[in-house]
């Protein structure tokens, strides 16, 4: 028997993840359309919502677009003043 090991959540993928979910219920957006109107496959969108994978900053802001919120509140950092 071999034991897989999980590597350890990366924080800052999951609270993007958990910020796009909650919005992109909010927006009542479904996965799939979120994913067309922003250019990104469905499956890694998924990955992200998930905490598994990270966005650049250019996806973070077409998914805040699509839905309407500023990059900031899916959880990228403020613009600076």
């Amino acid at each position: 028997m071999s034991i897989v090991a999980f590597p350890e959540a990366d924080p800052e993928a999951v609270r993007v993840g958990e910020r796009l979910r909650l919005w992109r219920e909010r927006r009542n957006v479904s996965l799939e359309d979120l994913a067309r109107g922003a250019r990104i496959a469905v499956a890694r969108l998924r990955r992200v919502e998930a905490g598994r994978e990270r966005l650049a900053p250019p996806e973070v802001e077409a998914l805040g677009r699509r839905l309407g919120v500023p990059a900031w509140a899916l959880g990228a950092p403020p613009p600076a003043t």
